[in-house]
């Protein structure tokens, strides 16, 4: 349907169209409605908001509260005056035997129907855009999810780029920095858990995201009313690309950074044996015999020399079986360690040969 309304009159109402002719009040009524009808069309009905929607659709709300304003104050026009001159005219083309007027008529009369169809079409029109600025809103909200789940990402990578330690360097982290078998990068496994629970949360706004997706899916197949086509390509992009991408890639750096942490934890484990075994060996250099001990001649104090010697000797066992424990530990957490490493490096070689 046409947004332009052309009002055509007649050449032969001339001949009915005469001084102090009983149509003439008629046919005034006519032209006045035609010529008020193309007015609207001209000035409210042909603007951009109520054509068809492009890829440039009006997205203030102030002007479509505007446009709404103004359609009302036509109902209202039509309700309160334009429609009693309508049914004036149609009462009379019902009672009159001529056929001029009424061929007049029956041309004014689809011109007035067109008219209320266009009204009718622009308040829903108006509807449409309303839905498509709130369809347009909740894509926004998942571009700025998306764009938070990004910059995390990037925060991650930005991190361990300022943390590196590599080549000859000295190590900055201390002894408990561990050289990951995936990335090959060595990092303290306190960074690790860090990185860790900040991939963690970028995964729970991915699955905000896929939520405010459904619900975008659900609102934009409307029963009436359609999105710009350029809307609906990216929102369908979003939907197969961009969302698919970005799960992947956090899927990925969680999968590396667990992996990470699982190694960190066996490098603690060592380093803590390390420092236990050294705690050992410094109680043993802090025990010392008694001065007396040694001497031929004996004090009171002999009666408690024997229970003083058997606690030095029980310390020193007690030390001796935990060092040979720890030690039995380190080297098991050694084996382990040296596992992991190989089967990761052999999974690493695998990949690479699928590859190629």
């Amino acid at each position: 349907m046409s947004y332009y309304l052309t009002i055509t009159e007649e050449t032969n109402s001339e001949e009915i169209l005469q001084n102090g002719d009983p149509f003439e009040k008629y046919f005034k009524i006519i032209k006045d409605l035609s010529s008020w009808m193309d007015d609207i069309v001209n000035s409210t009905l042909s603007s951009p908001t109520f054509l068809p929607l492009t890829n440039n659709f009006v997205t203030d709300l102030n002007i479509l509260n505007s446009s709404k304003k103004d359609l009302s104050k036509i109902e209202l026009d039509i309700i309160s005056h334009k429609q009693l001159k309508y049914d004036q005219l149609s009462s009379f083309s019902s009672s009159t035997d001529s056929t001029s007027f009424n061929q007049i008529f029956s041309k004014f009369d689809s011109l007035w129907k067109n008219f209320n169809s266009l009204v009718e079409l622009g308040k829903l029109k108006l509807q449409e855009l309303k839905w498509v600025i709130k369809l347009s809103s909740n894509v926004e909200q998942v571009e700025v999810e998306i764009k938070r789940v990004e910059a995390i990402l990037e925060g991650v990578e930005e991190s361990k780029k300022k943390h590196y330690v590599g080549g000859d360097n000295p190590n900055p982290l201390g002894s408990s920095t561990i050289e990951s078998s995936v990335t090959c990068e060595i990092f303290s496994s306190s960074l690790l858990d860090e990185w860790y629970t900040k991939v963690v949360a970028a995964e729970e706004s991915v699955q905000n995201v896929y939520s405010k997706v459904k619900e975008i899916i659900s609102f934009l197949y409307h029963e009436r009313f359609r999105s710009p086509k350029d809307l609906f390509d990216h929102i369908n992009n979003i939907i197969n690309n961009i969302i698919l991408e970005l799960r992947s890639k956090v899927t990925s750096a969680k999968q590396a950074l667990a992996h990470d942490r699982r190694i960190a934890r066996w490098f603690d484990a060592v380093v803590d044996a390390d420092k236990s075994i050294n705690v050992s060996l410094n109680r043993l250099k802090q025990i010392e015999v008694p001065y007396f001990i040694n001497k031929r001649e004996w004090t009171d104090e002999e009666q408690n020399l024997a229970s003083i010697i058997d606690d030095r000797i029980n310390d020193i066992k007690s030390i001796y079986s935990e060092s040979q424990k720890i030690k039995y530990d380190k080297i098991d957490l050694d084996k382990k360690a040296n596992e992991i490493i190989t089967t990761i490096k052999d999974s690493t070689d695998n990949e690479d040969l699928t590859i190629y």
